[in-house]
């Protein structure tokens, strides 16, 4: 009986987060990338670069 009960408690947190989930949306915050948004990046990318002599990114892999 005493161990029934236990895995009642134990399963009862799991199935609570399943049905629930662990928090909200994790996209709900992050802004939606317009093209004029990505063209923005791609030129600020290409500034960069430029500056730092057209090497690119360093990759330590």
């Amino acid at each position: 009986m005493i161990r029934q009960s236990l895995r009642y408690a134990a399963a009862l947190p799991l199935l609570a987060t399943l049905t629930t989930g662990c928090g909200g949306d994790p996209n709900a915050d992050r802004p939606e990338i317009t093209p004029e948004i990505e063209e923005k990046i791609k030129q600020e990318d290409a500034a960069v670069d430029a500056a730092e002599g057209g090497q690119g990114a360093v990759r330590n892999n």
